[in-house]
């Protein structure tokens, strides 16, 4: 396990001078997703996202397999795993998703892509208690101001799904949760909150040759 819950702070990442406005904007889902579909240039299947590995390699190349840790679920190239343990403040679930696996994290959806299929994946398997499920994100407060950023790279999020009334803190201190009951739309909270508040862990795959795999099954 990591020795602290965040990695060391490099210089501070200047703010691009396309991101400044004087609040962050709140981009609703429909609207999101509208520039998403015009954006993309490639999507993956509805029905392949919950895989617990997928086959990569081109025509004349040894076929790869991606690997995710034990109780991991792959979605893309990266693999990520619930925790239903509430009352868990931020760094208590950073802490938590870093033992789970080498190079686990709490979620950060560092692209469209990803949000996208993240989102996806979670309206597709709705939670068994979704109306008191909220889900802590690796997008912390940049320390004082009304930006954030994800915490491993301590790059600014480029954008954002705020719920209609969010950010409700003005204060400083405060990350990025899920929120089950309102279609996953984006809320801010005190990092040392816990409550009702749930890990949504992110850890990468592992690329194995598909011929070693099957050796490995026999």
């Amino acid at each position: 396990m990591a020795d602290s819950l965040v990695t060391p702070l490099a210089p501070s990442v200047p703010i691009p001078t396309f991101f400044k406005p004087v609040v962050p904007p709140r981009v609703t889902m429909q609207v999101f997703l509208w520039v998403l579909v015009l954006g993309l240039s490639s999507t993956t299947s509805a029905n392949h996202l919950h895989n617990s590995r997928d086959v990569l390699g081109g025509e004349n190349e040894e076929p790869l397999s991606l690997i995710c840790p034990a109780g991991f679920f792959l979605l893309g190239r990266s693999c990520y795993a619930f925790d239903d343990i509430r009352n868990s403040t931020w760094d208590d679930a950073q802490t938590y998703c870093q033992g789970l696996a080498l190079g686990g994290k709490l979620i950060e959806m560092e692209t469209a892509e990803e949000f996208y299929l993240i989102t996806t994946y979670l309206r597709e398997n709705p939670h068994q208690y979704c109306s008191t499920h909220n889900y802590w994100t690796g997008a912390q407060q940049r320390e004082d101001s009304q930006y954030y950023e994800w915490a491993t790279t301590r790059w600014p999020l480029l954008f954002y799904n705020w719920r209609y009334d969010e950010p409700s803190y003005p204060y400083s201190g405060n990350a990025i949760v899920l929120d089950c009951s309102d279609d996953w739309q984006w809320r801010n909270a005190q990092k040392t909150a816990s409550g009702t508040l749930y890990k949504l862990c992110e850890a990468p795959s592992t690329e194995v040759a598909l011929s070693s795999e099957l050796t490995n099954q026999k």
